[in-house]
């Protein structure tokens, strides 16, 4: 299952601020662009609650479409699993894909992306 409609950063624009403006972290195959909202807040349904927005850059360097997708899966379930422990904030992320992404497993996902969003958050 994918990330809700919410937590997905969906325009170009968007994007692009947190490429340009965010700060980057590379962790093994992953490199993380995040930016803080400040007191933006994601609508869902009617109602506005906080948390974090992503968006993936998967190219085609790192392989054919099912790999991508693949890894793409992996980290989305990592993020889903660091959003309930309090790791991401409100802030938008651009998880961009190295080539060693798609060689590695889920493990090593979920200690490359934690060990980025922990370097992130503790440059606050």
């Amino acid at each position: 299952m994918g990330l809700a409609v919410d937590l997905r950063l969906r325009r170009r624009p968007e994007i692009t601020a947190v490429l340009r403006r965010g700060r980057r972290v590379r962790a093994g195959g992953l490199v993380v662009h995040a930016l803080e909202r400040g007191d933006a807040l994601v609508r869902s349904g009617g109602m506005e609650r906080p948390g974090p927005r992503v968006a993936f850059v998967a190219p085609r360097t790192c392989g054919p479409a099912v790999r991508r997708n693949r890894t793409r899966r992996r980290v989305q379930e990592a993020l889903r699993s660091m959003a309930s422990t309090g790791i991401v904030a409100d802030v938008d992320l651009v998880v961009r894909f190295l080539p060693a992404a798609t060689e590695a497993g889920s493990d090593e996902l979920t200690a490359w992306l934690t060990s980025a969003l922990r370097t992130l958050s503790s440059r606050r």
